[in-house]
């Protein structure tokens, strides 16, 4: 899998510079993860990080998925988060990955409003245990790649 991601994934506007691979820690769930800064081309800004699992487990599936993302306050409410996932996605079909899950709370209106833009369609929401006796709604989408 090392040799299919690239240092850089890039457009006119945005680069996702890959940082790091870590191993993640999810409730009973130990994946790879794989972390990027996103930047702007044009003022190489770093407005962000965008990270993706390859593989989920169940624990996964139904919270966190194999995208997450977190644009910087001040470069919210240009669409960064669904154009980074959008430069993502060639990755993503190339891996075989389809569909992509991707998760949010459902009161982050800025997050859900990014997952229906990539073209998730809502599976499910509801309550996720995501640390033992604590749990959080959560929206389940899937993203289908043609």
């Amino acid at each position: 899998m090392k040799n299919i991601f690239a240092a850089k994934i890039a457009n006119k506007e945005l680069e996702l510079i890959l940082k790091r691979k870590q191993d993640v820690r999810i409730l009973k769930s130990c994946v790879p993860e794989y972390v990027f800064e996103i930047r702007e081309v044009e003022t190489d800004d770093k407005i962000g990080l965008i990270n993706f699992r390859p593989i989920l487990t169940s624990e996964l599936e139904e919270y966190g998925g194999h995208i997450e993302y977190e644009v910087d306050e001040k470069f919210r409410g240009n669409n960064n988060a669904a154009k980074s996932c959008f430069l993502l996605f060639p990755l993503l079909k190339k891996l075989k990955i389809n569909p992509v899950i991707v998760t949010c709370d459902p009161s982050n209106i800025a997050s859900v409003k990014t997952c229906e833009k990539i073209g998730g369609k809502l599976i499910s929401t509801k309550e996720i245990e995501i640390m033992p006796d604590k749990k959080r709604l959560t929206n389940k989408y899937f993203i289908e790649l043609n």
